[in-house]
């Protein structure tokens, strides 16, 4: 599946990906091992943990997250939606974040240095990083509360992390409150198989699957959703083989 989107869009994420660019140069030297294991929380280091969220934040949550110059555009050009949504009115209905932006950024400066992953100093570059901006921006509509609640099995700060392209597939199909809550739909139908490889893979950067098990202990559950690569994207045009409830869960 490839989203085409418009020229104004495209040039928007090229100029903030200069700028992400111009940022990692600048502060890729203060990400130490030591601040990338850091936690924060109640009795954690104040100052370091606001020193720590001033380096990943800004890098892909500032430019895709709330209130952001790329915030909600995914949905405009396609919407993934849960069945949990059903019936609900827009007041009730947030947009999640398949890969939390925030989190990637901290994989992506642990990715430079090889903390918990493999370097590799080839993804400072503007495609690479525009490719990212559009893996992060990938979003679902889901209940509201549902949405805070699945805060908790987010890899960097959950306290049951699960592998974010696993997540939603597990919780559907194991966890009483979000059992068939999670089903997800497109167009007012399920979505198909293609589609779901699309939202949950194609990671334009090796190893987050990995770095997330490797840094926080986030659990797998052999759930495949393509081979974790940009260039892994199919086209949908004129698919017809809409996947099944069974198929997702």
């Amino acid at each position: 599946m490839i989203i085409d989107y418009d020229y104004q869009t495209t040039k928007r994420m090229e100029g903030l990906a200069k700028n992400i660019i111009e940022f990692v140069e600048d502060r890729k030297y203060r990400w130490t091992y030591d601040l990338s294991c850091h936690k924060g929380g109640r009795g954690s280091d104040v100052i370091k943990t606001n020193k720590k969220r001033g380096m990943t934040r800004p890098l892909f949550y500032g430019t895709v997250g709330a209130g952001s110059p790329l915030d909600s555009v995914f949905l405009k050009y396609v919407l993934f939606y849960t069945s949990s949504t059903i019936g609900l009115s827009l007041k009730q209905i947030k947009g999640d974040h398949i890969n939390p932006p925030q989190e990637f950024g901290e994989f992506y400066f642990d990715k430079v240095h090889g903390y918990f992953t493999e370097k590799d100093t080839n993804i400072i570059d503007i495609d690479v990083i525009v490719e990212c901006l559009k893996f992060t921006m990938k979003k679902v509509e889901i209940a509201g509360p549902l949405n805070n609640s699945l805060s908790k099995y987010t890899p960097s700060s959950g306290k049951e992390p699960i592998i974010t392209s696993e997540k939603y597939k597990y919780l559907n199909e194991n966890v009483s409150l979000f059992k068939n809550e999670l089903t997800l739909y497109r167009d007012e139908r399920l979505a198909t198989d293609d589609e779901l490889k699309f939202l949950f893979g194609g990671c334009p950067i090796d190893g987050y699957a990995d770095w997330q098990m490797e840094k926080y202990g986030a659990k797998s559950f052999g759930y495949d959703f393509g081979d974790n690569k940009s260039n892994s994207t199919i086209s949908l045009k004129n698919n017809t083989n809409f996947g099944t409830l069974e198929a997702f869960i």
